[in-house]
């Protein structure tokens, strides 16, 4: 399970949510790969949003500094 680190408190990571439009719909972070974006090579550049949104529990979550790693991988066909 993907979680937060920092704290004795284990908020799970699946509690910051990203999407590729800032109002689209939102998936939970896992450590189960995700794709951003596919599709055919181009000769250009193309540029991808990642937008992020975190969901707190006001009774359970425990204040303090957390700290999660978020990795992405580029891969070429």
């Amino acid at each position: 399970t993907a979680a937060f680190t920092g704290s004795t408190y284990a908020k799970p990571a699946s509690d910051v949510a990203w999407s590729t439009s800032s109002g689209g719909t939102f998936v939970g972070l896992s450590t189960t790969p995700a794709d951003i974006v596919g599709g055919a090579a181009t000769t250009g550049s193309t540029s991808v949003g990642v937008f992020y949104k975190t969901t707190y529990d006001f009774i359970s979550d425990v204040p303090g500094s957390y700290n999660l790693d978020v990795k992405f991988t580029l891969v070429a066909p």
